[in-house]
């Protein structure tokens, strides 16, 4: 059986017999979509093959790092509280990862377009000027 980790606790688990079927197992309310499960052990406190395939494979993955751990919570937060966060925690893992948030927020966004009338103020000016008046006006 192969296992997939879904989001909060839930796994994919494919079937023994048949690779093209699979079950969805969450391991916190201890149930899996499996029809062994539903038609037999639902309610009864027993688990099926399939959960104990999830359970074992939980148990194998390394614990999240501090990092990965701060980075889940960052993700969560607006760019002024990650900006403030970052501050207060400098030196941290928490605050290494608001940084790392905002890096990557900032790389996905577009870019802003330039206004006409900003061109024709840098007609006349130099490569270097042209450059760092995009750079802060970017």
């Amino acid at each position: 059986m192969q296992v997939t980790a879904l989001a909060n606790g839930m796994f994919d688990v494919t079937s023994a017999t048949n690779s093209e079927k699979s079950y969805v197992v969450d391991l916190a309310k201890k149930t899996c979509s499996c029809p062994h499960y539903q038609l037999r052990l639902i309610g009864t406190g027993a688990t099926c093959k399939h959960f104990h395939a999830a359970e074992k494979f939980a148990a194998s993955q390394p614990a999240p790092t501090k990092l990965e751990r701060a980075a889940a919570v960052a993700a969560t937060l607006s760019d002024s509280d990650l900006r403030r966060y970052a501050a207060e925690k400098i030196g941290t893992a928490a605050g290494a990862a608001c940084l790392l948030t905002l890096a990557a927020r900032k790389a996905t966004q577009q870019p802003k377009p330039i206004p006409d009338g900003v061109l024709d103020l840098l007609r006349g000016a130099t490569e270097a000027e042209r450059e760092r008046a995009l750079a802060i006006y970017l």
